[in-house]
């Protein structure tokens, strides 16, 4: 396998305020155009897994409606990464119509949210958006997800990654979900080594 390596992108423009003297200088202003490049960073791990695992790559409609409430609003772009092999984990990155806002979803339940706000007092660099989008495509296509579903009045799925530099993992209530989708999802994780979603299985490439 080869590694995998961000694109290269040109200096984005300065922030307005910092040309606009009726904005202030308040440093925390972040300008939303200078977030594009996570959408480009989110398109060259799409290539990347699917040159180098043995995944279909393709783009839904829409995803399972399990993850149907962490979708970035409004949505201008889905694409699922589904594996060949089971009990190995499927993938869907969601792209937001806001530069840089993208979640990612998982399995059955989780989900992960780039962190991006979309606010013009966020100031988290653009950089930093694209090392967490990274950091968890890169862990689930190695390693999957370990996920949990906990019924009764006070139930609640959790789900975390292994193997990574951060602690990524979710939980949230069951609250208001079906019992006939929260068997769905026990189901699912029944046949699972201790819940885990498998990453997935490393393509093959013929020499010469």
């Amino acid at each position: 396998m080869t590694d995998y390596v961000r694109p290269t992108f040109a200096e984005t423009a300065s922030s307005p305020r910092a040309s606009d003297p009726d904005l202030g200088a308040d440093p925390s202003y972040a300008d939303p155009e200078s977030y594009r490049p996570v959408a480009a960073v989110a398109q060259a791990l799409v290539e990347y897994v699917a040159r180098e695992y043995d995944v279909v790559v393709d783009a839904p409609l829409e995803v399972p409606a399990a993850h149907a409430r962490w979708l970035p609003e409004p949505l201008s772009r889905i694409v699922r990464m589904s594996p060949r092999h089971p009990g190995e984990v499927t993938v869907w990155i969601m792209v937001g119509t806001e530069p840089g806002v993208v979640g990612v979803a998982a399995g059955t339940v989780s989900s992960f949210a780039f962190p991006f706000c979309s606010c013009d007092r966020c100031d988290e660099p653009w950089q930093h958006v694209a090392d967490g989008l990274e950091e968890v495509v890169l862990a689930l296509a190695r390693d999957g997800v370990r996920e949990t579903v906990e019924a009764g009045r006070r139930g609640q799925v959790e789900w975390s990654l292994s193997r990574s530099r951060h602690a990524w993992s979710g939980r949230t209530p069951t609250r208001g979900v079906r019992r006939a989708e929260l068997r769905r999802w026990a189901d699912a994780l029944a046949g699972l080594p201790d819940g885990r979603w498998a990453g997935w299985t490393p393509r093959r490439h013929d020499d010469g």
